[in-house]
Order: C-alpha cells, then structure tokens, then sequence
C-alpha cells in the first residue's frame, strides 16, 4: 500500500495527539507513504499500547482516530492499556538476564578446556555451557519467567537427542 492514506497513518504514528500517548513515537522512521515493515511494526505497537485485547495489522482504518484523540477508547482498551502500562514500568526481563550475565564477565572453566563452570555444575551436565549460561541467567529468581526444571529439562532432553554437550578443545571464557 502507498498514498496519501499512508503518509497520514505515518504522521499520526510519529507524533500522536492524545495527551496519554505523549512523545511516543511509535514510528522509528520517515513518512514515506510506503506501508512496509516500519510502518507494519509502528501499527502493531500503537495498538498495543492503545489497549487493543489482539494487536495486529489489520484495522488500521480507525487507528488514525485513536492516535488523534478523535474516538476515545472502550473501557476494556483503556483497563488493558493501563495493565500493560503498569508491566511496562518494571525493567524488562531482558535486561535483567544481560544484567545477571554481565555479573558473571571474565569467568573461566577450570581447569581450561573442562567445561568445568557454575553453570554447568547448576544444570547438571558438564559439556558445551554456552546455552546452560543462558537458561542460568534466565531462571535466576529476579529473572524467572519459566520454572528451572522446565528449562533445564528441555535443554537437557535437546542436547542429548543430538549427541551434543561434549567437550571440545576451544577455550571457554567469558570475555
């Protein structure tokens, strides 16, 4: 899709008018009046972030009104936007896993070349631990989304299905 419709939807994506949806710009790029990726992308987060119960990108005729304050939303839009503001507030599990991972900057096997570390004496499985490193920094309390078991039994059933999880002969520490 391109036109003027486009380039409108674009400018309402950059620069909102409804007083709760501020300086978000949900479009990253120009206004082109191209609907690719960008634009695709910036219709699915506004819709988030508006209260949509299932964002997609489809329906973008009344996102324009939305955007603009013209319609107001439903009760339910608004009680879903302020649960996802309210998540939205706390830091973001990604960032708590690079933080948990940054922790543990320098570590090295020992003895070299044993696959002999933390995690995987945590996993339960001395072998390749660049995966376990990552479930490790994923399970920690302040971080858990899934439950320890799970994630280690499903990388633990992978792993060994493949006849993975062997040493080999790189160095293994963490820059």
């Amino acid at each position: 899709m391109t036109g003027e419709d486009v380039r409108a939807l674009q400018a309402a994506l950059q620069r909102p008018e409804r007083p709760d949806l501020a300086g978000i710009d949900f479009l990253q790029s120009t206004v082109d009046g191209d609907f690719g990726e960008d634009t695709h992308r910036a219709v699915f987060r506004a819709k988030y972030w508006i209260g949509y119960a299932k964002p997609d990108h489809r329906a973008t005729e009344k996102l324009i009104a939305f955007l603009d304050g013209a319609t107001p939303p439903t009760p339910t839009m608004r009680a879903t936007r302020a649960k996802r503001v309210k998540a939205g507030k706390g830091v973001r599990p990604g960032l708590k896993k690079l933080r948990e991972a940054v922790k543990h900057l320098g570590l090295a096997e020992n003895p070299p070349n044993s696959n002999n570390v933390l995690f995987s004496v945590w996993y339960g499985l001395i072998g390749a631990w660049c995966a376990m490193f990552v479930s490790y920094c994923g399970v920690k309390p302040e971080c858990r989304r899934t439950s320890e078991r799970a994630a280690g039994r499903t990388f633990r059933s992978w792993s060994t299905t493949r006849g993975r999880g062997g040493s080999t002969t790189r160095s293994r520490t963490i820059p």
